[in-house]
């Protein structure tokens, strides 16, 4: 999956890149903040949801350090680059988040 910029909006294109997946104004992405592992992407609402009962879940079961460290980056303004290497490479987000801490 790869996303691009097209008419004002970030579109998730599948792999043979002609599919559109999903067209947003706001993406978002939900990752550990120890481990960098992503856990999903996509728009906004959609991700914040699935972070809540992701967070929901894991305390009931006793698990709040890792609830914890789950985070929900977005941006209006992704640059495609950072965003789709988010995507492709285990770890990424910790990468991007440190550059954004520093700035």
């Amino acid at each position: 999956m790869n996303w691009i910029y097209d008419r004002g909006s970030y579109v998730l294109k599948a792999s043979d890149g002609t599919t559109t997946v999903l067209r947003t104004k706001q993406p978002a992405l939900l990752y550990n903040a120890r481990s960098g592992q992503l856990y999903r992407h996509g728009d906004y609402d959609r991700v914040i949801k699935y972070a809540a009962r992701m967070r929901l879940e894991l305390t009931v079961v006793g698990r709040v350090q890792e609830a914890l460290d789950i985070v929900v980056f977005t941006s209006t303004r992704f640059s495609l680059v950072e965003l789709n290497r988010c995507v492709s490479e285990t770890g990424y987000c910790l990468v991007l988040q440190e550059r954004i801490s520093r700035q």
